[in-house]
């Protein structure tokens, strides 16, 4: 199984990545890492997400950061759909839902 980011998440990503290494390169390569470890632990276990609702979206917290992984277990493969912080307004990433399918 592999990880799939949608655009729009792979640019939150890199977005956090640059913010958090603009402050400490440190703690970007920590989050950096943190990432990582989300992924494989998604593609060893799809279902670890919490549910959000009937959409098939599961939420996953990064370790240590105010980050949550919005994702969908797709056949073969993880499309991740947002990178939220978890300030950012509830549910704003609903309407990346037909991409990700």
């Amino acid at each position: 199984m592999k990880v799939r980011y949608l655009p729009p998440a792979e640019a939150e990503l890199a977005e956090a990545l640059s913010w958090y290494h603009q402050r400490s390169p440190v703690s970007a390569q920590r989050f950096d890492e943190e990432v990582a470890i989300v992924d494989r632990l998604l593609t060893r276990h799809p279902q670890v997400g919490t549910p959000a609702g009937r959409l098939g979206v599961r939420l996953f917290r990064v370790h240590g950061f105010p980050y949550m992984v919005v994702y969908a277990a797709e056949p073969g493969e993880i499309v991740v759909i947002a990178m939220a912080h978890q300030r950012r307004q509830a549910a704003y990433w609903m309407d990346r839902l037909k991409k990700a399918r």
